[in-house]
């Protein structure tokens, strides 16, 4: 039986568990453990190819990931495309020259 969505799970419960996943293998493994839904996010995927930012790879990069992700679970996923523009360490007055 397929996964609720997060919307109905919410309207049930009031509270829809959440994890994030950085590889299709964690998506996997966090089906088994019954979390709700994934988050995938772009500053995971900058960590993976060992990145200081998500702007510093591709939106081809980042989809190819939740491509690969959601082939791998039938968990609901939010994808976070945020491309890492205005993070914790960017706002970090070195980075402005402050």
């Amino acid at each position: 039986m397929p996964p609720k969505s997060l919307r109905a799970r919410m309207a049930e419960t009031g509270l829809v568990h959440i994890i994030a996943a950085h590889s299709p293998f964690s998506a996997i493994l966090a089906e088994e453990a019954g979390f709700d839904g994934l988050w995938a996010s772009g500053f995971e995927l900058s960590a993976l190819y060992g990145l200081p930012d998500m702007s510093l790879i591709s939106m081809t990069q980042h989809l190819d990931m939740l491509r690969a992700i959601a082939g791998r679970t039938r968990l609901p996923i939010v994808a976070d495309t945020d491309t890492g523009y205005g993070n914790a360490i960017q706002r970090h007055p070195r980075y402005h020259g402050i």
